[in-house]
């Protein structure tokens, strides 16, 4: 008898021990996504008359899936990321009664191919793009940029940036942003996981100040509690 409990003694405490191995192996492997704000800020300038601005500053958030501290043990890749932007003011209220803008990967084709026309450089729109699945695996050690807002020439008004946002003129009126400073708040869902951070956007003043910047204690208490 006594023989029997140290063997069901022995057999819970090995299948308990491989249970919290497996545990913490699984811990380790998922996918962790950290999130940064593109440096240097992306800008542009189009000759005048070939697009709808000449001059454009986008603001991007960095996104990468981190190795784990035991190198040995491989990170999973975060499958099929799809990403999602709230904007709200400082307040907590929401900008938008739609709240969720559909993020864009910046690898993303553009909805549009570039001809010439009479001698002169036009762009004609290309809706193939748009029926793209727009969600992006990130493997480990890799990053994607992902866009959040664009501000052209010197115009006041900011606008969140989406894939739809090309046609548009560039400038998608469902996402428009009055001059002021927002918080962001970013969602990215990955094959069974959910991964979320919030940053400032500061457009209180011209193109060359439009910016994002690192939030206040109190923005992530108010945007994610």
């Amino acid at each position: 008898m006594e023989a029997f409990w140290s063997y069901l003694f022995g057999f819970i405490s090995g299948a308990f021990g491989s249970m919290i191995i497996a545990l913490w192996l699984e811990n380790i492997r998922k996918p962790r996504l950290t999130f940064r704000i593109e440096e240097p800020i992306h800008q542009i300038e189009h000759p005048k008359g070939v697009a709808p601005a000449v001059k454009g500053r986008y603001l991007r958030i960095i996104v990468k899936n981190e190795m784990p501290r035991i190198r040995v043990i491989p990170r999973s890749p975060a499958f099929r990321c799809k990403a999602t932007i709230s904007f709200y003011h400082l307040n907590g209220q929401p900008v938008f009664s739609t709240n969720k803008m559909r993020g864009r990967w910046i690898n993303t084709p553009q909805p549009y191919i570039n001809q010439y026309v009479d001698n002169k450089l036009v762009q004609i729109p290309d809706p193939n793009p748009f029926v793209l699945s727009r969600d992006i695996d990130i493997p480990a050690s890799r990053e994607e940029g992902l866009d959040i807002a664009a501000k052209f020439d010197n115009e006041n008004d900011c606008f969140g940036w989406t894939q739809e946002s090309y046609v548009h003129m560039w400038r998608h009126p469902a996402w428009k942003l009055p001059q002021d400073r927002y918080i962001v708040k970013i969602e990215v869902e990955s094959l069974g996981y959910y991964h979320c951070t919030v940053f400032r956007l500061d457009n209180s003043g011209d193109i060359n100040n439009f910016r994002l910047v690192n939030p206040l204690k109190e923005d992530r208490k108010i945007v994610l509690e």
